[in-house]
């Protein structure tokens, strides 16, 4: 009768194969697709690809510590420029006029657990979740944040970074408040380890809208982690435990401290969370840029529409109308060529 040491190493070793060949059987399965995506989207750089193409993509981030990345960046954008570049994956600017950011105190809220409950963010402090979203219609009908979004500056710095014409994919904000601790939320609010792998290449300004010490859980950052790396090597694309990245990145993290009106620019690629919130709450806007929309753009369809009725409507119009590549895909796509 075999030990129990040897049972176990009996079925680690099953489970292993079992992972790598339902991972070989995946690859052989969509690689051929999402070669012609890819060729779509060189041709396209609005082309919207499918669910299964993304999936393979975020695997094919880890299994190749993203090595593979900056070839199929190269090949969509062949200009961009190495992550070399940017080596500490993170910058920070400051704000002098930070006023527009107090707009997103008085906004309407709500939980990710349950999105029909809306209020103000006092009425969520009890709530377990460490994250609480700041309802999107609220945000972009918003004219001075609208202002500050589409500032000329924040598209000039992605340029910079990425090499190529930065198209901006994302606007959000949240708050950051204690929860109840468990893995559970700490993934559900973004608190727990992990890469933003939804892009080929992504660069997100975080702008804080209150001070935020180390208790109120600022943005933390492992140095260099964006750059491709032996290290990242893994079969897991979701959340990493503070062990595997302790192990993998001896050289420990950046704690994002700051003032109001501190922006971080960051490649968020690299391994990143927001530090678990011990006391008070942080306030964050987020703007997001990529050398194009291949990735994660699926899951932002239908975006909600550009409306008359927001006093920022005249901020965004002229916006798509000097650059409609760069600011289109924040909206509905009926609102793009009109």
């Amino acid at each position: 009768m075999r030990s129990p040491s040897v049972r176990r190493w009996h079925r680690d070793f099953v489970r292993s194969w079992q992972v790598y060949a339902g991972v070989a059987v995946t690859l052989c399965r969509g690689i051929p697709e999402l070669c012609r995506e890819l060729a779509r989207a060189r041709k396209d750089r609005a082309y919207v690809n499918s669910e299964a193409s993304y999936a393979l993509m975020r695997l094919l981030y880890v299994m190749s510590g993203g090595y593979l990345f900056r070839l199929l960046e190269r090949y969509i954008s062949p200009s961009a420029l190495p992550k070399t570049r940017f080596r500490a994956g993170f910058t920070k600017l400051h704000l002098d006029d930070c006023a527009a950011l107090t707009k997103l105190f008085d906004m309407q809220c709500y939980s990710q657990m349950q999105p029909a409950r809306r209020g103000k963010i006092g009425d969520f402090v009890k709530d377990p979740m460490g994250r609480i979203e700041i309802d999107q219609a609220d945000l972009f009908a918003s004219r001075e944040l609208a202002e500050l979004a589409t500032s000329s500056l924040w598209k000039e710095a992605a340029r910079a970074i990425l090499g190529t014409k930065p198209i901006a994919v994302l606007l959000v904000a949240w708050w950051s408040k204690p929860s109840d601790g468990s893995a559970r939320m700490l993934s559900e609010s973004a608190q727990a380890w992990h890469r933003d792998i939804d892009r080929l290449r992504e660069l997100k300004f975080f702008f804080y809208a209150t001070d935020v010490a180390l208790e109120n859980g600022p943005l933390e950052y492992v140095q260099c982690s964006h750059l491709p790396s032996f290290r990242a090597l893994s079969t897991n694309h979701g959340r990493c435990t503070d062990t595997w990245v302790r192990k993998r990145y001896p050289g420990g993290f950046v704690s994002m401290t700051g003032k109001a009106g501190d922006v971080f620019i960051v490649d968020t690629q690299g391994l990143h969370r927001g530090r678990p919130v011990e006391r008070g709450m942080r306030c964050v806007l987020q703007l997001e840029f990529s050398s194009s929309v291949f990735g994660a753009e699926f899951q932002y369809r239908p975006r909600l529409p550009l409306r008359e009725t927001w006093p920022s409507y005249p901020v965004w119009r002229k916006a798509l109308e000097d650059d409609p590549d760069a600011w289109a895909p924040l909206f509905g796509r009926q609102n793009q060529g009109s």
